[in-house]
């Protein structure tokens, strides 16, 4: 839901985004974009019963979006081959592999090299090419067993491949002591790696029937610091 969120926002600022979708195809992706977009409730678009105002936010939905660039390409098990001819033939600003784990590595002896050799190929292409480029990847189950359940770059998996090859590296985790079965849940956004900034953590409202994500409020570490009034990430702004 993060990265299509971030992709929603990217698009609707002019961007040009090629999102790899491994799980979902791109109908079940583009109806939970649209949930986002409107705010109409996920499960009334599996199930087609719109009251006739929601029609009307679904037609206009789809005029916008068809004037958009967005790109989904939901293929099985996507080879950096794939990603890469993806990419020099439609030239986006931004790409979103979501996530890393369905992705076809290369073969190599270990899993922490095949992982590597991946990133090394990811991040030459977003060089060459002057590409943005986003990758998902799921954390260790051993952050479950922990108390406060709080993840640390530790827990990514294959973490020392992905972490030296990214720039930025950052975990999303739901806020501690909270009922995460309610249709309103609270998540921290930790950037826990940063090459061309500070480290901060940024509380997030998310709503889990439209899968919408609303900023609440940011902090450095171990400071807390007043949030800029014109500072947004995946609530809309830069």
């Amino acid at each position: 839901a993060f990265a299509l969120n971030v992709s929603k926002n990217l698009v609707n600022k002019g961007k040009k985004v090629l999102y790899f979708s491994t799980e979902m195809s791109s109908y079940e992706k583009v109806k939970r974009l649209a949930s986002m977009e409107t705010g109409i409730e996920g499960w009334k678009f599996r199930q087609a019963k719109f009251e006739d105002y929601e029609w009307i936010e679904v037609r206009d939905f789809v005029e916008k979006y068809a004037e958009k660039e967005f790109y989904i390409c939901d293929s099985v098990s996507p080879t950096i081959d794939i990603i890469r001819a993806c990419v020099k033939k439609i030239r986006p600003d931004v790409i979103v592999v979501d996530y890393l784990g369905l992705c076809r590595l290369p073969k190599a002896d270990r899993l922490d090299l095949s992982i590597g050799y991946f990133m090394q190929a990811l991040k030459s292409l977003s060089r060459s090419d002057n590409v943005a480029t986003i990758v998902i990847s799921q954390l260790n189950r051993q952050v479950d067993a922990r108390t406060d359940k709080i993840p640390t770059l530790a827990d990514l998996r294959e973490s020392g491949s992905i972490e030296h090859e990214s720039d930025v590296v950052i975990l999303l985790y739901d806020e501690p002591k909270q009922d995460i079965n309610g249709s309103v849940r609270n998540l921290i956004l930790s950037v826990e790696k940063n090459r061309h900034g500070y480290c901060k953590r940024i509380k997030f409202e998310f709503k889990t029937n439209t899968l919408i994500m609303t900023e609440n409020g940011w902090q450095h570490f171990g400071q807390q610091i007043e949030q800029p009034k014109d500072y947004k990430v995946a609530s809309g702004g830069e």
